[in-house]
C-alpha cells in the first residue's frame, strides 16, 4: 500500500481539474467533467471525492457544516494553478487518509481496479494524458504506459 502522503499526492493531481465540476454538481457541469478530463478519470474522480467529503463529515459527527476538504477544494477551484492551494487540499486529504487508513485502501484499490479495467483505460492529469500499461510507484510517480503531453 501506497503511504498516506504519496497517495494525498496521486489524489490531488487526479482531482484538481475535477474539482469545479464536482462542486458546481449538475449534470451539465458532469458532462462537461466528462469532455474534458475523460469519462474514466470523471467516474473514479466522482466515487473518491464522495468517499472523502462523507468520511469527513462522519469525522465531524454528521454535522452539515462545511469541511476542512470542502474548504481546500473551494481555494482550488477558485485558484486551480495556484499550488498553495493545491498544497492545502494534498494535506487536508492526507490527514484524513492518515486517520482512515481503510479509506486509503478503499481509494488504492479503486485507482488499481481503474488501471486494470482496460488497455483502452485513460487517465488524464492536466495536460497528460496516460493510457496502456502503467504503473503507479510507491512515491507517486507513473512508469510505463503511453504518455501524450498537450491537449
Amino acid at each position: 500500500m501506497l503511504d498516506a502522503a504519496a497517495l494525498a499526492k496521486m489524489v490531488t493531481s487526479l482531482l484538481a481539474p475535477a474539482i469545479p465540476y464536482l462542486l458546481k454538481g449538475g449534470e451539465q457541469a458532469w458532462g462537461e467533467a466528462s469532455k474534458k478530463i475523460g469519462t474514466d478519470t470523471w467516474e473514479w474522480a466522482k466515487a473518491t471525492w464522495t468517499k472523502l467529503v462523507s468520511r469527513s463529515k462522519s469525522k465531524l459527527g454528521g454535522e452539515e457544516k462545511t469541511t476542512e476538504i470542502v474548504k481546500a477544494a473551494t481555494e482550488v477551484a477558485n485558484n486551480p494553478s495556484d499550488e498553495d492551494a493545491q498544497a492545502a487540499l494534498r494535506f487536508q486529504i492526507k490527514k484524513l487518509l492518515t486517520d482512515d487508513p481503510e479509506l486509503g485502501l478503499e481509494i488504492e484499490k479503486a485507482l488499481n481496479e481503474a488501471k486494470k479495467s482496460s488497455d483502452q483505460t485513460r487517465i488524464r492529469i492536466g495536460g497528460v494524458d496516460i493510457s496502456g500499461e502503467a504503473t503507479v510507484t510507491n512515491s507517486g510517480n507513473i512508469v510505463g504506459g503511453n504518455q501524450t503531453i498537450g491537449n
